[in-house]
């Protein structure tokens, strides 16, 4: 499955660093939510970077950039969407006093 992703949004963690990962980066939580920063699409990929992490430690690595993380391992966070949603929907105090 493939999300849209924006910068400024949250995100959640849903895929482990890989085993090949260099030791000296610092990487998201399973589960751990942040953050977009920055995106970097590439032709092969789609790569985040959030305000939660700083691996500017790393650049010149593999490029002249901040490494990212490949989006495939992030899905959009639902709940603070659902919390909204869920806010429009419940009965208002002015509504339920109007007589019907």
């Amino acid at each position: 499955m493939s999300w849209e992703f924006e910068v400024g949004q949250r995100v959640v963690c849903i895929k482990a660093r890989p085993s090949t990962a260099p030791a000296d980066a610092i990487y998201p939580e399973v589960h751990g939510i942040y953050t977009i920063r920055a995106i970097n699409a590439w032709p092969h990929a789609v790569l985040l970077r959030f305000h939660e992490i700083d691996n500017s430690h790393m650049v010149g690595w593999r490029g002249e950039i901040e490494p990212g993380f490949n989006s495939n391992g992030f899905r959009p966070l639902v709940h603070e969407g659902m919390k909204t949603l869920r806010s429009l929907l419940a009965p208002s105090p002015e509504k339920e006093a109007m007589p019907a």
